[in-house]
């Protein structure tokens, strides 16, 4: 007659096997004690990174590069759709595309966007501002 014991969840459980058969209807159950084996328990934690890390100084200066319209243009390709190009900060000879629009208009407007999109963000660079104050 052999005893197998199991450990789930903290609780032992023990019965008492002949030939791969159980005797007795239900096993017996008790508490593990101190000088049994301890459980390992894993355990898990997820969290989300929100930092408003302040971002390089190449950064800002690439923010600010791309927020100068000076530093725009509009191309237009072979197929009748305007491109729009910014210069490299690094060397003004190269330019590197950035959109395709149908009209000239759109080709604008995607650089005013871009112009306001990096504004904004070097505006976050500077902090929080004060929008009212009480006394």
């Amino acid at each position: 007659m052999l005893k197998k014991e199991i450990y789930l969840s903290g609780v032992e459980t023990s019965f008492y096997t002949n030939s791969n058969k159980n005797i007795g209807k239900y096993p017996t159950t008790k508490l593990l004690t101190k000088n049994k084996t301890k459980m390992t328990y894993l355990y898990y934690k997820t969290s989300t990174y929100t930092s408003n890390a302040k971002p390089n100084e190449k950064t800002i200066n690439q923010w600010k590069h791309l927020a100068d319209k000076s530093n725009w243009r509009i191309t237009q390709l072979p197929n009748g759709f305007y491109q729009t190009e910014v210069n490299d900060p690094e060397n003004d000879l190269n330019w590197h595309d950035v959109t395709r629009r149908e009209t000239i208009e759109g080709a604008e407007a995607a650089i005013d966007g871009s112009i306001d999109h990096f504004s904004k963000k070097l505006e976050a660079t500077k902090g929080p501002k004060v929008v009212k104050t009480f006394e």
